[in-house]
């Protein structure tokens, strides 16, 4: 630290830190230098001087071993830590002392949202640093593996909470991977988060995990990015899919497009970025907060008695509520905005493909008809019609499932597992 820094220095945002720093560092000294332009403090006042800005008011901690003393200090929420490698200069690596290692693990140590166990993030795109969620399960199974991809529920929250139920259930039997769009859990952000921007980052996905057979089972609207996906030449994957399961998808037909493009789609695009600077400057926190806390109270009624035990709680809530930090509630904002420009992709498209698609049908839709303005049945039951009738003759001519629930709600993940592991279960056995 320089010595005109260390006497203007103010952290404004309390935060972790971590000096690594060899004694015998020639370029920038350990003990400080004496200069007229660029005067230098020891390392062992500018790490105090550091801890003080961060409220950190203990005294400090002095551990040694071998080549190395650590100067720590801490309180209940920070960590400031000078590491004084003894002989070492100005290098990244010490034969006494891991640097890569050590910073990731101080990292895991500070970071207020971990990965869990069966998380891990795969890089996709080195130039620009863009890295892809992928939770995955059951991998002592043989036979083809299950990718599960998430779509929006009515609140257009769309992540892997969402699965935090299912999965677990199908890794009793298979291999099973939810893959994280953009800007989702724990996958890196986006700035024009969409189904179909993500397409080459779940072909790169899917090859990183190096899978010779795939189902892949899709939730709500994201089956516009299986569909995206299995219909894009760029995509090198596809010969490895063995079928697909969609879970109440979108139906790919102009009068329910309409429908998904009107409220309150239409409306966000109209507030474009004036609602983004809007929910930036936090005004849709405890919005969230409050839809959350509904989803959750749904969530548990949701659930059959006999799965109660099996649900994990834990991750669905680790998940579900990093969607109250702005930048997830950016994302959804523009994943909304952009998702007419989905829709406006698939719109008529031709699924009359080889492989076996299985529909799972919810009634959902008749309570939107029971609860709707008088001017707007008619329309929601045509897409009622419209969508069990197009579910019908896909799963036909793709020689998959039509498999109907009634008395259903969209959340089948969670209310109707069994008819989903029934589903998967008959695509394997093709």
């Amino acid at each position: 630290m320089s010595e005109q820094l260390s006497q203007r220095c103010e952290i404004v945002n309390h935060t972790n830190y971590m000096m690594v720093h060899g004694t015998n560092d020639q370029t920038l000294p350990f003990e400080g230098k004496t200069h007229s332009n660029f005067g230098l403090i020891p390392s062992r006042l500018a790490i105090e001087i550091i801890a003080k800005e961060n409220s950190i008011d203990s005294g400090v901690q002095l551990e040694k071993s071998q080549a190395i003393a650590k100067y720590t200090f801490k309180n209940d929420s920070y960590i400031n830590q000078l590491v004084a490698i003894e002989g070492g200069g100005h290098s990244w690596a010490f034969s006494s002392f891991n640097t890569t290692e050590e910073l990731i693990s101080f990292f895991d140590t500070v970071s207020k949202t971990k990965l869990d166990t069966y998380s891990k993030l795969y890089r996709v795109d080195q130039q620009q640093k863009n890295d892809v969620h992928v939770r995955s399960m059951g991998l002592e199974h043989s036979g083809p593996a299950i990718i599960l991809l998430s779509g929006f529920n009515k609140n257009f929250h769309s992540d892997s909470a969402w699965f935090a139920l299912l999965q677990p259930l199908i890794a009793k039997t298979h291999r099973v991977h939810v893959i994280e769009r953009f800007g989702s859990g724990f996958s890196s952000p986006a700035e024009q988060p969409s189904y179909a921007s993500f397409v080459p980052a779940l072909d790169k996905t899917l090859g990183l995990l190096n899978e010779k057979e795939l189902i892949i089972v899709s939730f709500a609207s994201a089956n516009i990015l299986a569909h995206l996906w299995q219909n894009s030449p760029d995509s090198q994957f596809v010969t490895s899919l063995n079928g697909m399961v969609w879970i109440d998808p979108d139906v790919l037909l102009p009068h329910s497009i309409s429908l998904y493009q009107d409220w309150p789609v239409y409306w966000y695009r109209d507030a474009g970025d004036t609602l983004i600077t809007h929910i930036e400057e936090g005004n849709w926190t405890q919005r969230t907060r409050d839809k959350l806390i509904d989803e959750r109270t749904t969530t548990e009624t949701l659930i059959p008695s006999q799965y109660k035990a099996e649900m994990n709680w834990p991750y669905f809530d680790l998940i579900s509520q990093s969607r109250t930090q702005i930048d997830k509630q950016v994302t959804r904002a523009r994943e909304i905005m952009n998702y007419h420009d989905d829709l406006n992709r698939v719109i008529s498209a031709d699924i009359a493909i080889p492989t076996p698609i299985s529909v799972i049908d919810t009634d959902f839709e008749s309570y939107d008809i029971k609860n709707a303005e008088p001017d707007f049945v008619d329309n929601l039951v045509l897409w009622q019609q419209e969508g069990s009738l197009w579910s019908q003759q896909i799963s036909e001519q793709s020689g998959g499932q039509y498999i109907p629930l009634s008395n259903s709600d969209h959340m089948a993940v969670f209310q109707r597992p069994d008819d989903i592991l029934k589903a998967i279960k008959n695509i394997k056995s093709k």
